[in-house]
Protein backbone atom coordinates (compact mmCIF):
# COMPACT_ATOMS: atom_id res chain seq x y z
CA UNK A 1 0.00 0.00 0.00
CA UNK A 2 2.90 2.48 0.64
CA UNK A 3 4.47 1.23 -3.28
CA UNK A 4 1.56 2.55 -4.59
CA UNK A 5 1.12 5.88 -2.67
CA UNK A 6 4.72 6.55 -3.72
CA UNK A 7 3.87 5.67 -7.20
CA UNK A 8 0.42 8.38 -7.60
CA UNK A 9 2.10 11.09 -5.17
CA UNK A 10 3.48 14.04 -7.46
CA UNK A 11 6.80 16.27 -6.83
CA UNK A 12 5.32 19.62 -5.12
CA UNK A 13 8.77 21.32 -5.40
CA UNK A 14 9.20 21.62 -9.06
CA UNK A 15 5.43 21.67 -9.74
CA UNK A 16 5.06 24.61 -7.46
CA UNK A 17 7.88 26.62 -8.69
CA UNK A 18 7.02 26.17 -12.26
CA UNK A 19 3.72 27.78 -11.37
CA UNK A 20 4.46 30.58 -9.28
CA UNK A 21 7.28 31.46 -11.49
CA UNK A 22 5.04 31.82 -14.71
CA UNK A 23 2.89 33.67 -12.21
CA UNK A 24 5.45 36.05 -11.19
CA UNK A 25 6.61 36.73 -15.22
CA UNK A 26 3.38 37.34 -15.95
CA UNK A 27 2.74 40.07 -13.49
CA UNK A 28 6.43 41.63 -14.06
CA UNK A 29 5.19 41.52 -18.06
CA UNK A 30 1.73 43.20 -17.49
CA UNK A 31 2.93 45.86 -14.98
CA UNK A 32 5.70 47.01 -17.95
CA UNK A 33 3.19 46.75 -20.70
CA UNK A 34 0.75 48.93 -18.77
CA UNK A 35 3.35 51.45 -17.63
CA UNK A 36 4.70 51.40 -21.56
CA UNK A 37 1.17 52.55 -22.32
CA UNK A 38 0.21 54.45 -19.87
CA UNK A 39 -3.13 51.66 -19.19
CA UNK A 40 -3.96 53.18 -16.02
CA UNK A 41 -4.04 56.60 -17.44
CA UNK A 42 -6.65 55.74 -20.12
CA UNK A 43 -8.24 53.69 -17.89
CA UNK A 44 -8.75 56.44 -14.89
CA UNK A 45 -9.99 58.85 -17.52
CA UNK A 46 -12.56 56.49 -19.10
CA UNK A 47 -13.91 56.02 -15.52
CA UNK A 48 -13.81 59.87 -14.88
CA UNK A 49 -15.92 60.34 -17.73
CA UNK A 50 -18.53 57.02 -16.69
CA UNK A 51 -18.65 58.65 -13.35
CA UNK A 52 -19.48 62.70 -14.68
CA UNK A 53 -22.02 60.83 -17.14
CA UNK A 54 -23.94 59.00 -14.15
CA UNK A 55 -25.24 62.50 -13.08
CA UNK A 56 -27.58 62.78 -15.69
CA UNK A 57 -28.64 59.40 -16.05
CA UNK A 58 -29.92 59.45 -12.39
CA UNK A 59 -31.57 63.03 -12.76
CA UNK A 60 -33.07 61.27 -16.32
CA UNK A 61 -34.42 58.39 -14.09
CA UNK A 62 -35.56 60.48 -11.17
CA UNK A 63 -37.50 62.95 -13.81
CA UNK A 64 -39.09 59.82 -15.49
Amino acid sequence: MAKSARLTARPRSRSAGTWTGRLADIVRRLAADSAEHHLWTYASAISFRALVALVPLVLLGLAL
